[in-house]
């Protein structure tokens, strides 16, 4: 449990992105070849950036990424924070976070697909982002809590959706998603249908 002193200055990496902003870290992923992503948020007024960062196995930014090691994405007050990330077994970084007003106001599920050098992948959703569809009732608060990928590289999203349509009962419940490769929604998961016909369901945990 001793610090890795090779790593960081004696084994902590703490990096302030620019002065006065307040940075969260919510997940991190080590690639195959010890290179770290990391993931989360950055915020100084008016903007609250998804942020995402790699770093070498040293501890230090990796300045083949993205913009010199870091990744920032803006949308005009929009509060954005990623929560989770995993890497793909061909290099690709897939991230899952939320969009959403501060306080009580409507959330939306992002899922965002990078190439290894930080660029987002066009052939995946519509540049590279995809929003799953939910049943709606104002307000909306959508959470995507983790991604996994299984086994045969479909990417399972879990997460919780505010539920309310006609067919289907109402409130705070578990989602799982699960997309094919090519961000296409997997037809063949889920014992649930949701107000726009994609299938989800509704469990406790998953193994892979």
């Amino acid at each position: 449990g001793d610090l890795d002193t090779n790593f960081g200055t004696a084994g902590l990496v703490r990096l302030d992105l620019e002065a006065g902003s307040r940075e969260v870290a919510r997940d991190l992923a080590e690639q195959p070849d010890g290179k770290i992503v990391v993931v989360g948020s950055k915020y100084k007024s008016p903007s609250h950036r998804f942020t995402m960062l790699r770093l070498l196995a040293n501890g230090a930014l990796d300045t083949t990424f993205a913009d010199q090691g870091i990744l920032l994405l803006d949308s005009n007050g929009w509060v954005l924070e990623w929560n989770a990330v995993t890497i793909q077994g061909d290099g690709k970084i897939v991230a899952v976070g939320n969009k959403y007003f501060s306080g009580s106001g409507p959330s939306t599920i992002y899922i965002h697909r990078f190439n290894v050098d930080g660029t987002p992948d066009a052939g995946f959703g519509t540049g590279g982002l995809l929003i799953p569809s939910f049943p709606t009732q104002n307000p909306i608060r959508d959470f995507g809590m983790s991604v996994e990928i299984d086994g045969q590289g479909r990417i399972v999203v879990g997460g919780q959706s505010f539920r309310a349509c006609a067919s289907l009962y109402t409130g705070i419940d578990v989602a799982v998603m699960r997309y094919n490769a090519n961000g296409t929604i997997d037809s063949t998961f889920g014992n649930n249908l949701d107000c726009s016909g994609n299938p989800i369901a509704h469990v406790q945990a998953w193994q892979f």
